[in-house]
């Protein structure tokens, strides 16, 4: 996300709610099954500042914790043969997630939140760009190589991870975030694009369901020695993709920093009242969410 497409098109409250969206399921999974009024009381804060930094990684958080939160909640009951340990953990759930539904209740409320569109996209590129992972991080031409490999090194730790799954047959309860990754991954390439008159988002659940699938080779693998090596090469494949992006990025937006410097030469010479006519620069850098 540092380096990505959100942040690059300027949706810094988006940047942000993702950031709150991983503190939330991080701290909810550090805590889970001893969640007491304090704790609860935190979430409560945090959620509700996460619906003033955008409601859909609000929705992905009810999701996430939710799902995470009754199968360890039904795993726990059984293992203890208490169903009441269930209803009260579902309620404890229920009741911190009250307040800030209540506000994304009222946002939804107003007929014009939602106005769903076509999808511009045929499946076969929604396809490609989420599972390339150019929605979440691409931005110029120049960024397809090194997205591509980090593609190639994601999909590869997940692949050797799950044939480890299914020859030991070795599940957990934690490997429920699979399946959250799985539902908004297809949410990301079937769900209309556009939303709420022109929310792009089929971009941002790509990178709900990449940070989700992170999550899972990271919890759910916590106590395999396997998945540490195989985090740790991950680990470094992202750092060398991250400073790749950066300085694949640095000629485009200097350009992109000239031009702007162009247009703001000129704007001690429009009259109050008067409008300057924006036209794209003949030096304008391949970039495709920004265009000066």
């Amino acid at each position: 996300v540092a380096v990505g497409w959100s942040l690059h098109t300027g949706l810094y409250n988006f940047t942000a709610s993702v950031a709150l969206l991983l503190l939330i399921v991080g701290y909810f999974i550090r805590i889970d099954g001893r969640l007491n009024v304090w704790r609860g009381l935190l979430l409560v804060g945090l959620t509700g500042l996460l619906y003033f930094s955008h409601p859909l990684s609000l929705v992905t958080t009810y999701l996430t914790v939710g799902v995470v939160g009754v199968t360890t909640a039904v795993a726990d009951a059984r293992a203890r043969r208490s169903w009441q340990l269930l209803y009260v953990r579902i309620a404890s759930l229920l009741a911190v997630a009250v307040p800030s539904l209540i506000l994304l209740l009222g946002f939804l409320a107003d007929p014009g939140t939602v106005v769903p569109r076509d999808n511009p996209r045929g499946l076969r590129d929604s396809l490609a760009g989420a599972l390339l992972l150019q929605w979440p991080l691409q931005v110029t031409r120049g960024d397809t190589g090194w997205i591509t490999g980090l593609a190639a090194a994601v999909w590869a730790v997940v692949g050797a991870l799950l044939v480890r799954r299914f020859m030991r047959r070795d599940w957990n309860r934690w490997d429920v975030l699979l399946a959250v990754s799985a539902v908004i991954f297809s949410c990301a390439v079937t769900l209309p694009d556009r939303l709420a008159g022109g929310t792009l988002l089929q971009p941002r659940l790509a990178i709900y369901a990449l940070l989700t699938l992170l999550l899972w080779i990271s919890v759910a693998n916590a106590d395999i020695g396997l998945a540490h090596w195989l985090g740790v090469g991950l680990g470094a494949v992202g750092v060398v993709v991250m400073v790749g992006l950066l300085t694949t990025r640095i000629g485009p937006y200097r350009e992109i920093d000239t031009a702007i410097d162009e247009v703001a030469g000129v704007a001690d010479a429009v009259l109050p009242g008067r409008t300057i006519l924006g036209a794209v620069s003949s030096r304008a850098p391949n970039m495709s969410p920004v265009v000066p």
